[in-house]
């Protein structure tokens, strides 16, 4: 698998880094049970092969040697038979990338027009029978579709097991910090047909062994977060300001300034709000959408009373609320903090969605601190600003005749802005508005994000997804913009200084 970096703008004198092209060797041989080995022993190996997958079986993917290696051949970076599936860039198994692999969209039911049916065949979907096994398979082309080791996120990290229980596991309360409190945000549940929601909860930091914040000034020294499947992000700030404290992409975060001997103040009687937003499509269920999502998570404040160095969260993502992507392209935003006054060092990621092929940062010197897929979770200690950031987000690939490695090519050259990408996108869907115009605004233009949508059916006349939605009620290729949502496209530096 290959990875493009690209220039994604500069401003203040800081650029953001060059094209870099290399690939990542797969490992063979692994030494200990992995991941790998239990999805294709115990659910490939045994409910795909016979009658479907088979060299003589039906399926549109004829697997040639029933083992790991075979099925591995067949379905990591190959594109789909499927001409509607192939021809939207999705591949089989797309590495890091689940919402862009077929393989999860069969195995949940989750099928746009003209992309087949579900797996097993004649079914409604794997999901509805063992959503941990889904779970499992997700996780593991999360982590990067490894032959070996363990992923995170495995319901079942053992490989003779695959968690087939209906039911949405509701996460374990971490234990509360010795020296800070726990707040708990107020669960909430989605229901079917919304794909996604968001709670906010605003509550009193309290009382802890090592300082009241109702009698003096506290600060903040680490903020851990537990959260329930199906979440995206959780952030954690001041009540009523904007900058976030800390993101977490996903269901967990660690942060500590106890390493760097700095502290977020938290004024007497000051609130924290924590905002988590979930997507709706765990533990699915068949039409009319029954299904629901519970989010629940628990926030960890670690505290003292005093701290060498005062710590404030970044106030400046300009630039980022400018995206604007239409279907089947792909664009760029950037911007660059400026700290307001001389800061000595600060502890900075972004906030990307699943969208973002590449995000970068780069430090006052043009030195990259950190690039990759997603550089979302966790922050990067370095010296004070400025500090240049920038997302590349693809909205569905550009064919053209210039591609000549895999179904999308590699020959991307820097000032060539119609050219293909090297990785496969998933193309944003929404519910059309206005005939024959792709869903969603900027919110600069006075519009915003479209109504998410994943319906197997365009039909206006149908049950789907779009069905309570304004317009022609159909689920249509969408712009994808800056908004606030779990399906849009952010792109923001987050972080602190000090």
């Amino acid at each position: 698998m290959s990875r493009v970096r690209m220039i994604a703008g500069c401003a203040a004198g800081v650029s953001l880094a060059v094209l870099c092209l290399h690939s990542e060797a797969r490992a063979h041989g692994c030494s200990s049970a992995s991941a790998w080995e239990g999805i294709s022993s115990n659910i490939l190996e045994q409910s795909c092969f016979t009658g479907c997958h088979g060299s003589s079986g039906n399926g549109g993917m004829p697997v040639s040697i029933n083992t790991d290696d075979g099925w591995y051949a067949a379905l990591v970076n190959r594109p789909p038979v499927n001409t509607a599936a192939s021809g939207v860039g999705k591949l089989r198994v797309d590495p890091t990338r689940a919402w862009n692999s077929y393989v999860v969209d069969k195995l949940m039911g989750d099928l746009k027009f003209g992309e087949g049916n579900p797996m097993p065949n004649l079914s409604t979907g794997y999901v509805y029978q063992c959503p941990g096994g889904v779970e499992k398979i997700k996780a593991w082309i999360l982590a990067g579709a490894p032959e070996c080791g363990a992923v995170d996120g495995d319901p079942s990290p053992d490989p003779a097991l695959v968690v087939c229980d209906l039911n949405q596991p509701a996460p374990s309360p971490p234990a509360p910090p010795s020296d800070g409190v726990q707040l708990v945000g107020t669960p909430f549940t989605v229901d079917r047909p919304a794909r996604g929601g968001k709670q906010v909860t605003t509550l009193p930091v309290g009382t802890a062994p090592t300082c009241d914040n109702t009698q003096q000034q506290c600060f903040i020294t680490g903020i851990d977060i537990t959260a329930s499947a199906g979440t995206e992000y959780v952030t954690v700030a001041h009540a009523g300001e904007s900058a976030p404290i800390a993101v977490a992409r996903g269901a967990s975060l660690s942060l500590t300034l106890g390493d760097v001997a700095a502290g977020v103040p938290v004024l007497p009687n000051q609130q924290l709000e924590i905002q988590q937003w979930i997507r709706n499509d765990y533990w699915v269920g068949p039409a009319p959408y029954t299904n629901t999502t519970t989010g629940s998570v628990y926030v960890n404040v670690h505290l003292a009373s005093a701290v060498a160095n005062q710590a404030q969260p970044l106030r400046d993502d300009a630039g980022s609320q400018a995206l604007v992507v239409p279907p089947q392209s792909y664009g760029a935003t950037a911007g660059v903090w400026l700290p307001t006054a001389l800061a000595g060092s600060a502890k900075v990621g972004i906030w990307a969605d699943p969208r973002a092929l590449e995000t970068e940062l780069v430090d006052a010197e043009g030195q990259t601190l950190a690039d990759g897929p997603t550089v979302a979770q966790g922050y990067t200690t370095v010296a004070g600003g400025p500090i240049a950031y920038g997302c590349v987000h693809a909205n569905g690939w550009v064919p053209n005749g210039v591609a000549s490695v895999g179904s999308n090519g590699s020959n991307w050259m820097l000032n060539d802005l119609t050219g293909p990408v090297d990785l496969s996108s998933p193309l944003k869907w929404g519910c059309e508005e206005t005939a024959n115009v792709p869903p969603g605004l900027s919110g600069l233009a006075g519009g915003g994000p479209a109504t998410f949508c994943a319906s197997s059916s365009e039909s206006p006349n149908s049950t789907n997804d779009c069905a309570a939605v304004p317009g022609t009620q159909r689920c249509r290729p969408a712009n994808l913009v800056y908004g606030d949502g779990v399906d849009d496209g952010r792109c923001s530096l987050v972080g602190l200084s000090w």
